[in-house]
């Protein structure tokens, strides 16, 4: 449950967009895990998630699905896995033992967001 949490596990309630983005700015994250099940409605979502792992300067671990299959360059701006829990750990255990690849996954990701994604 969320009290067995592990110290370095950090829950946060829904937060105001202001105070959203002052947490992002001061808590930036290692990695972010983005797992979707695979339905019609999941399919049709945007990559919100993408944007927010490039907001925490994070590694981004995905599901192998839409919406990220076909845009998460798996290895190279992201990770894409499949929606099985041992392929999950594997790579979680691999973005925490692998910090430059994880600092690699997250440059990347943000260059392409500037780049691809951004509505400038």
């Amino acid at each position: 449950g969320w009290d067995t949490a592990p110290a370095n596990v950090m829950f946060r309630r829904a937060l105001a967009w202001p105070d959203y983005m002052a947490h992002v700015r001061a808590n930036p994250a290692h990695v972010a895990l983005v797992p979707l099940l695979e339905t019609p409605f999941n399919a049709a979502k945007s990559i919100i998630k993408l944007h927010d792992a490039v907001a925490l300067g994070a590694a981004g671990i995905f599901s192998d699905i839409a919406p990220y299959k076909g845009v998460v360059r798996d290895g190279q701006d992201g990770l894409l896995v499949a929606n099985d829990p041992a392929q999950w750990r594997a790579a979680i255990r691999r973005l925490i033992e692998d910090r430059p690849l994880a600092a690699k996954l997250a440059g990347n990701a943000a260059g392409r967001a500037r780049a691809e994604f951004s509505a400038d």
